[in-house]
């Protein structure tokens, strides 16, 4: 069934407003007396559309749904700029496996570069419009937000705010750990960072800083995964040994 976010609720009314009317009209060919999906603040209500008043589909809410989508602990994945359209990939299957925030970082080996503030901007339009999508077509309760794009050393300050005095774990895949696995991860955890090198890898420098404010380097096992399949595995990984890979009813 489709899937539509709204801002406000004004008496168990909902209204699908600007791209989503045209896409809703132009495309699914919505209209009078079909239902579909309404979440509002990460609450999912089944609605049935009463009106079309040419700019917007007015639906009733006819109930709550109460299932429960989203996952009960957080990731957010902190990710160096790759090559070409592999960002697209990596925000859009993250999302689907349930991540809750991303923030594209750019590290010494990073062999993509941000020019301009216009640049960036057009980025993470594009980024944030594909979280979007992917939460939609998951049937998730939540669009992850996209983050502006951060200097591996802005993302260390970072880091270090979030981590003092929470119940989280700072990981970081790297090819040249031997010992330390997805195993030794403390899945009782409920705030996951994750922290993906760009192609080439982190330079030693950056591992070691990223050791001196607690980060866990793991391996992903004897074969080296891209760095737009680190993210992925992880966060599977996570969900799957949290219990969030099950159907919550």
């Amino acid at each position: 069934m489709n899937r539509f976010f709204v801002d406000e609720i004004d008496k168990d009314v909902l209204a699908i407003t600007g791209n989503d009317y045209n896409h809703a009209k132009k495309v699914l060919r919505l209209g009078e007396k079909d239902e579909v999906y309404g979440v509002y603040k990460e609450k999912e209500y089944l609605v049935k559309i009463k009106l079309d008043d040419g700019k917007n589909l007015i639906v009733e809410i006819i109930k709550e749904t109460n299932v429960l989508r989203e996952p009960d602990v957080n990731i957010h994945i902190y990710q160096s700029l790759p090559k070409a359209s592999k960002m697209d990939y990596i925000v859009q299957k993250n999302v689907e496996i349930g991540i809750n925030k991303l923030t594209p970082i750019i590290s010494d080996r990073s062999l993509v570069k941000i020019k301009n503030n216009k640049q960036e901007k057009k980025k993470l339009k594009r980024w944030n419009k594909i979280s979007e999508e992917a939460a939609k077509q998951s049937m998730r309760n939540k669009i992850p937000n996209i983050k502006s794009i951060l200097s591996f050393d802005n993302m260390i300050k970072e880091l270090k705010t979030i981590i003092k005095g929470r119940n989280t774990e700072v990981i970081v895949p790297y090819e040249n750990e031997l010992i330390k696995s997805t195993k030794d991860i403390n899945y009782k955890n409920k705030n996951y960072l994750v922290v993906i090198g760009p192609e080439g890898g982190f330079e030693k420098k950056e591992i070691d800083i990223l050791l001196e404010i607690g980060a866990k380097p793991i391996t992903l096992g004897p074969r080296i995964l891209r760095s737009e399949t680190a993210a992925l595995v992880l966060s599977t990984v996570i969900m799957y040994e949290t219990g969030n890979m099950r159907r919550k009813l």
